[in-house]
């Protein structure tokens, strides 16, 4: 539900240079077993389509179709039991082309709100982006004492493959949000309510999609509109 606030947020701000935003699978083991999943038939749902038709509503509702908005991996990278093939997508092929574009210097700033699938995939096709691309991910935890990594966390199940990866190439430029520096971040949710107007589309189907997929949480963390927020504040903490 985050996910639709933090793009609304990016696509609205007039000082970021938007040149694409691209959908993400959300493929996980639940998809398997149960019948729902959240608001979802969980025998009928793609989860890549899906997230493509969200932010291609979101686009149209805010008059911003113009953005390029390739839709993404159908799934991770590798297999299930590991390995670095890369999963083609439109959405990987546009940062590739983007990336290519830059002159010397500069750098293509990619934010993902999910699984790392997309930006893995176009790092694997063409390595040669390296020095044109940062990348900022929301997900899993860290614990500075110990400087370990917890994965167990959705963003980075969907697609481990890619996010071990990303860690361990040399030369890419990684910023990662652990989940515990967005948790501060909190709505309530009849004070976010009565804060957006039914008579704006938008901000009606923000209301929309808490009232259909998070009815529970009186109160949600804003994951991924952390990332975005902070990322386009330029104020990371140190």
């Amino acid at each position: 539900m985050d996910d639709l606030y933090a793009i609304v947020r990016l696509v609205k701000d007039t000082s970021v240079d938007l040149v694409g935003l691209s959908s993400a699978h959300f493929n996980n083991a639940d998809l398997l077993v149960f019948e729902k999943w959240n608001a979802y038939d969980t025998k009928t749902l793609k989860p890549v389509v899906e997230s493509q038709r969200l932010n291609e509503e979101i686009l149209q509702i805010l008059n911003r179709l113009d953005i390029p908005h390739p839709i993404g991996a159908d799934r991770q990278i590798g297999w299930a039991w590991g390995g670095l093939k890369a999963n083609d997508s439109p959405a990987a092929q546009a940062i590739i082309t983007a990336a290519q574009k830059l002159p010397p210097g500069e750098q293509l700033h990619v934010l993902t709100l999910g699984p790392l699938s997309n930006i893995a995939s176009a790092v694997i096709l063409a390595p040669d982006i390296l020095p044109n691309i940062k990348v900022y991910a929301l997900g899993a935890r860290y614990n500075p004492k110990t400087k370990v990594w917890d994965k167990s966390e959705f963003n980075i199940r969907n697609d481990l493959n890619a996010f071990d990866y990303l860690l361990n190439l040399e030369g890419f430029d990684f910023t990662v949000m652990p989940l515990d520096a967005a948790r501060p971040l909190q709505f309530k949710r009849e004070e976010t309510y009565n804060m957006l107007d039914e008579n704006k589309a938008i901000e009606r189907l923000l209301e929309y999609r808490w009232r259909e997929q998070n009815p529970q949480d009186a109160t949600r963390i804003m994951w991924d509109l952390a990332l975005v927020g902070l990322t386009s504040s330029r104020n990371w903490p140190k």
